[in-house]
């Protein structure tokens, strides 16, 4: 894989290419004696980690990058635990934080290390080389675009646009130092982006924010959805706006790698790719309603088929993710109610901009199902109660059963966003 000299990142008003990069780096690994060890760039500074993800290539070495603000002490354990030497590197100042004693992991040539973002469980660094990370090293032909990049550095998600910049000829991206949904927004407008790839919330967050008349002065020419459950609604409205792009989604994970692309338009995916006879597909199989994944684009630490947790269902020729096992679901009175079930059934209504559906504990039925949801502008005003009647007259017509439907409801003014533009839980 050749880095792609004059490739072009662009951050506010300044522009980097990999051919201008890594040099900071290394003179940093050899003022420390690094070379040959575990080292992980920690920063607010994107060009400063741009700068270590070019040099950990160039270099074989075995790193680790993160945003800074996501960094709290008992990560730092994970870390340092790992074998890691950490250095902090902000304005003007520097900081070197040594890796355990008790460490014995030896450095490993080429592996660049993701930490998960502990939602389902205690956080932990996830092993990929340069190869798996590099997910169109295949593919031929790649249209020149200029990509809007809203996520957040050093994540599974963030590799796969930064490998694309590095590895793939004429591909610009444009971000910004302060990643707020409309302030990016407002950077790709004043660079022209015709790509972009994120989260079905982040798009909601804009719909909401900005309306389709001000997203459609853009054209654009490719539209990558993930990092969250995908439904018809978000890929219906985008359509809309943007009937000459081409609409793909990607099921993905730090574990899994990029192991589901669909570019038909639709939700889930086909059953037919279940077919055992279709070697192509034989990456995807479903054991006792959950999903295993085995993609050559998975992290080096599983060997084989994945267990990913998440909970499927077959309908109409069509395979629909529904939640995670054991995390995602609601028990109401015994009975396992899957929370993105709800959402999707709510976000069908004209007037919901967003929803969340959670449970809550509750006497005698262990617990119920709640809702948060963020009403389009033009609902302002409207009383409340009268809200919660037509929202539950809405799942009453698409056959919610009792035990589904919210019994407490809580309007929200904005859409929560967490890290790499997903629904804030």
């Amino acid at each position: 894989m050749n880095l792609q000299p004059n490739n072009r990142f662009i951050v506010d008003s300044q522009v980097f290419s990999p051919s201008t990069l890594g040099g900071n780096t290394k003179a940093l690994l050899q003022r420390h004696q690094l070379h040959g060890k575990r080292v992980a760039i920690i920063s607010d500074d994107i060009h400063a980690l741009l700068d270590a993800i070019i040099c950990f290539y160039q270099e074989k070495a075995d790193g680790l990058v993160l945003f800074r603000e996501n960094i709290e002490d008992a990560l730092k354990s994970v870390i340092t635990a790992q074998g890691y030497t950490i250095l902090f590197l902000g304005k003007n100042q520097q900081e070197l934080v040594q890796p355990a004693q008790a460490s014995s992991c030896e450095a490993r040539p080429g592996y660049i290390s993701i930490l998960t973002s502990g939602t389902t469980g205690t956080p932990k660094l996830i092993p990929h080389t340069w190869d798996s990370l590099f997910t169109l090293k295949h593919n031929t032909g790649v249209q020149a675009l200029s990509w809007l990049f809203p996520y957040t550095p050093g994540t599974y998600a963030w590799y796969q646009m930064v490998t694309l910049w590095m590895f793939v000829e004429n591909q610009t991206i444009v971000s910004a130092a302060e990643v707020l949904p409309e302030l990016l927004w407002d950077v790709g407008v004043q660079n022209q982006v015709n790509a972009v790839s994120a989260t079905p919330t982040f798009w909601r967050y804009l719909l909401l924010q900005k309306g389709t008349d001000e997203l459609s002065a853009l054209s654009m020419k490719q539209l990558t959805l993930g990092g969250e459950p995908i439904d018809r609604v978000i890929l219906n409205q985008l359509k809309e706006i943007y009937p000459a792009a081409k609409l793909t989604h990607i099921y993905a994970s730090s574990e899994a790698g990029a192991s589901i692309v669909v570019n038909d338009g639709q939700a889930g995916f086909p059953s037919s790719w279940l077919d055992e006879s279709d070697t192509k597909n034989k990456s995807i199989k479903i054991v006792d309603n959950k999903l295993f994944i085995k993609s050559p684009h998975r992290s080096v630490a599983v060997a084989d088929w994945l267990d990913t947790g998440d909970v499927v269902e077959i309908k109409d020729e069509r395979v629909f993710i529904v939640g995670r096992e054991g995390s995602e679901y609601i028990n109401v009175g015994g009975q396992k109610v899957y929370s993105k079930l709800v959402q999707d059934v709510l976000l069908q209504h004209p007037k919901v901009a967003w929803c969340r559906v959670y449970g809550r504990k509750a006497p005698i039925v262990g617990e119920m199902v709640c809702a948060e949801i963020v009403m389009k502008k033009q609902v302002a005003g409207e009383p409340i109660g009268d809200l919660e009647k037509e929202l539950t007259a809405h799942c009453n017509r698409h056959a919610l059963s009792a035990n589904m439907i919210p019994r407490l409801w809580r309007f929200l003014e904005k859409i929560p966003v967490g890290k790499n533009f997903k629904s804030k839980v």
